[in-house]
């Protein structure tokens, strides 16, 4: 199974100045993938870039993989782009997220 979502944020109007502000924002990349050995699923694959992180909380009981996808630079303005990918193989479970809100 593939799971695969880009998000582009574009939340000011059209001009030249905007234009330009747009082609300097920040671009973020996160893959991840799962695999299941037996009943255990396990990360296989890891990459993330810029100002995009995957944290990984210590869970009560770790049932299933628990990803937070994060941003390290403050919030989302207009021309980020960040490109998100998840896969998970046959009988693979994990739980994918974003942070909350502060």
């Amino acid at each position: 199974m593939r799971w695969w979502k880009k998000m582009y944020v574009d939340t000011l109007p059209s001009s030249p100045a905007v234009s330009a502000a747009k082609s300097m924002g920040m671009r973020g990349r996160a893959e991840l993938g799962f695999e299941a050995t037996g009943d255990q699923t396990r990360l296989k694959h890891l990459f993330q870039t810029s100002p995009l992180r995957v944290l990984f909380p210590a869970m009560p009981k770790p049932e299933l993989n628990t990803a937070v996808l994060v941003t390290t630079s403050g919030g989302l303005v207009g021309g980020d782009r960040l490109e998100i990918e998840v896969t998970a193989g046959e009988n693979a479970r994990a739980l994918v997220m974003g942070q909350a809100a502060e």
